[in-house]
């Protein structure tokens, strides 16, 4: 239904106006934003990445935030490459990845398996001077684990504590 709404906000022919779709309302970047969060919440990668495609064929500029909500749909339907395309399609489009664009990143790194991209992602982040958190290091380390690398793992979770950040059920499960 939000889709289906978005999509009828969303202008398709020239006569209707500049950027009026075919109910009367335009879209904004912030109905683009929360569809995708409710693809998010249905595990719906496929759509979420078609909202955002069509909104750029629409004129309009997603935000940081709108990309963060594709990742995270992106990482929830397990489709990893596609939410580490969109991570790389940021600077394409002038915007900066903030804490939880690398946490949705790192977290759909998780379900591929592949933990040397997320232990680079949370290298980029420090070196980007984004204070990791306790989200990112439990990503982090679930990815590690997840691949058996639990020299990385441990590792990642010493670092955790270096930074003095509490490890909580969540960071001890990943571990395990």
């Amino acid at each position: 239904l939000a889709v289906s709404l978005l999509q009828d906000m969303m202008p398709f022919s020239a006569d209707r106006g500049r950027g009026i779709g075919a109910c009367g309302v335009q879209a904004d970047i912030v109905a683009l934003t929360a569809t995708i969060g409710v693809c998010e919440r249905a595990k719906q990668g496929a759509c979420a990445l078609q909202l955002l495609k069509q909104a750029r064929l629409h004129a309009l500029r997603p935000s940081t935030v709108t990309y963060n909500a594709t990742i995270s749909a992106c990482e929830k339907a397990e489709q990893w490459s596609s939410a580490v395309l969109l991570f790389g399609n940021l600077h394409e489009h002038g915007l900066q990845p903030d804490v939880i664009t690398y946490n949705a990143t790192i977290s759909a790194c998780r379900h591929g398996q592949q933990w040397a991209l997320a232990t680079i992602l949370l290298t980029d982040m420090r070196l980007r001077r984004l204070q990791p958190d306790v989200i990112t290091y439990n990503a982090t380390i679930s990815a590690c684990a997840r691949s058996l690398q639990w020299d990385r793992a441990l590792a990642c979770f010493e670092e955790m504590q270096d930074h003095e950040l509490q490890p909580g059920v969540i960071t001890f499960d990943a571990a395990i």
